[in-house]
């Protein structure tokens, strides 16, 4: 996306507040260890611009930019391609960090960030059930 022949220095992710598509992939991306430049197209014109440009002229967000290459709503797995093929330096050296460990609850029950899982019975719900135990963590 920008004209510039000079390596890109961070994957830039340009987003506007109240979009749950640009929360998920900001916290997503944040756990990966690539540099980030965020930019909200609201407090930014260029910015504005630019997303305008990538997205064939509406203000669709999450939109991310890595060198001259963007992606207009890409999931992360998108961006981690798009970075190994065009901005490999800025891939982390060292592992992610580890996803966040499950907890055991009451009568088969595990708590998981997306909610109460019950193992074997078929049925998944981020709502949560009332447990009649809870697990401690």
């Amino acid at each position: 996306m920008h004209d510039d022949p000079q390596p890109a220095e961070a994957v830039e992710v340009y987003w506007r507040p109240g979009c749950g598509f640009c929360s998920t992939l900001r916290r997503e991306l944040h756990r990966t260890g690539l540099p980030l430049r965020e930019i909200n197209i609201w407090n930014d014109q260029d910015a504005a611009t630019l997303v305008r440009q990538a997205a064939g002229g509406s203000e669709t967000v999450p939109t991310v930019v890595i060198g001259p290459h963007a992606l207009v709503s890409p999931t992360v797995d998108e961006v981690m391609a798009a970075v190994a093929a065009h901005a490999p330096h800025l891939l982390p050296t060292q592992q992610p960090r580890a996803p966040a460990p499950e907890c055991r609850g009451a009568g088969g029950r595990r708590w998981h960030r997306s909610g109460w899982l019950r193992s074997g019975s078929g049925w998944r719900s981020g709502i949560r059930p009332r447990p009649t135990i809870l697990a401690l963590c």
